[in-house]
Order: structure tokens, then C-alpha cells, then sequence
């Protein structure tokens, strides 16, 4: 739930920034734990927007490159799926 927050919060911020409306957002995981702990997760990030799909491809990209939940994750040795899918 900390991953899914942190995406959300940060991509709102990334996207105001950019000047990039939305009307809404849903951030989807799913995860894989192993014996110990979590060892894969998917992430969609679904955006309702009539912005240009590169536009909010790069505010994504930005927000997994920045996000500090996901760092850790990945620090950690998590493997985390990303997509994106853009509802209209």
C-alpha cells in the first residue's frame, strides 16, 4: 500500500508540474512474495487524461524514477513491473 500511495502522490506532483491534466487515477499492484518476502511486484499506474500519451508516459517514468518507496523497493531486490495505461 506505501508503493501504491507513494506512485500516486508522486505522479500528481510530477504532473502538475509538467501542466498536465487528469480527471483521475488508479494505481493497481499486484505482489509476489517468496518464502521471507516480497520478491516481485506489478505496478499500473491507469490515468484518466486526454493528454498526449508520450507526455504522461514521461511524467510516469519520471515518477518511478523518483519515487522513494520504489527506490527502496528496488534497493531491496524487489523486482517491480511498471506500465501504464491511459483511459480517455
Amino acid at each position: 500500500m506505501a508503493l501504491a500511495g507513494c506512485i500516486s502522490t508522486i505522479f500528481a506532483i510530477v504532473a502538475r508540474k509538467m501542466r498536465i491534466e487528469f480527471e483521475g487515477m488508479e494505481t493497481l499492484l499486484e505482489a509476489e512474495k517468496g518464502e521471507a518476502t516480497i520478491e516481485k511486484v506489478k505496478v499500473v499506474l491507469k490515468v484518466r487524461t486526454k493528454e498526449a500519451k508520450e507526455r504522461v508516459e514521461r511524467a510516469f517514468k519520471r515518477t518511478m524514477e523518483i519515487c522513494p518507496v520504489g527506490i527502496l523497493f528496488e534497493k531491496a531486490g524487489v523486482q517491480v513491473e511498471k506500465s501504464l495505461e491511459i483511459v480517455e
